[in-house]
């Protein structure tokens, strides 16, 4: 039997462009929703690993005035990006390879050009995707998961839930404005889920110091979220040297950044 791995193995991909059309929208909850994509251009073996959960693409918004979509153009010095054309990256939710179908979940809101195109889009509008570069497949011999994030990390959580060891435990904090934004996640047997909640104060630095004490050696922590958030966890890590290969931390986004780069 081949022994468990305990590294993050990465594997690039060439990267490729696609236009795709919404096919539907589902409304997760009052402010995330789920769109679906499809199209000539979405290949079947669009890369789609198990236990890839926070893998990405990054999508090419239409013009918000006309809704047309220019495309970033691909040569020998790689990726053209026309002036003006803004990207966005975002996690795969899911690949139905049979049909084939993309899924992307949206946060809701008006200060960002993903989501203001995300509150109106409706079936036949254009979206561009570009990607995935890569995929990191995360390890599985580790007895104990620790994950943590906010909202913008709630496709990747969910993916953890549905992907990781049905043996393993998972401590799961997510960070939410409110109570009234709690829905059903998928369901994994042991993992223990918390909602935490901006509105009473709560962050996730705090939540997860508190599971800090008990971070026995074979757990792999994986948190994301907005990125200066995350400072009090890298730090709380470096001090109780826990190992490297058995953390993966990521700012998905940036306060005052309009296109943060996701930083690890």
């Amino acid at each position: 039997m081949t022994a468990p791995t305990l590294a993050v193995k990465r594997t690039p991909y060439p990267l490729k462009t696609r236009l795709l059309t919404v096919l539907r929208v589902e409304e997760l909850s009052s402010d995330m929703r789920r769109i679906i994509l499809g199209g000539e251009d979405l290949e079947a073996t669009l890369p789609y690993g198990q236990f890839s959960p926070a893998d990405h693409v990054r999508l090419v918004l239409p013009n918000a005035d006309t809704g047309e979509v220019t495309m970033p153009t691909i040569d020998e010095s790689g990726l053209n990006r026309p002036d003006g054309v803004e990207l966005r990256e975002y996690t795969i939710r899911w690949v139905n390879a049979e049909k084939p179908e993309l899924a992307i979940d949206f946060l809701l809101h008006e200060h960002g050009p993903a989501g203001r195109w995300a509150i109106a889009a409706k079936p036949g509008d254009l979206l561009g995707v570009l990607g995935p570069r890569g995929s990191a497949r995360f390890p599985t011999g580790y007895d104990r998961y620790l994950l943590a994030g906010d909202e913008t990390a709630l496709p990747a959580i969910e993916r953890w839930l549905e992907e990781a060891p049905r043996e393993a435990a998972l401590d799961v904090f997510v960070l939410i404005e409110e109570a009234s934004r709690e829905r059903e996640l998928p369901v994994h047997p042991r993992a223990s889920l918390r909602w935490l909640h901006r509105a009473n104060g709560q962050t996730l630095g705090d939540a997860v110091a508190t599971a800090m004490p008990n971070l026995e050696a074979n757990t792999f922590l994986w948190a994301a979220s907005e990125a200066t958030s995350l400072l009090p966890i890298r730090k709380q890590l470096r001090e109780l040297g826990h190992a490297k290969q058995a953390i993966d931390i990521r700012g998905y986004w940036k306060i005052g950044e309009s296109e943060h780069k996701e930083s690890k």
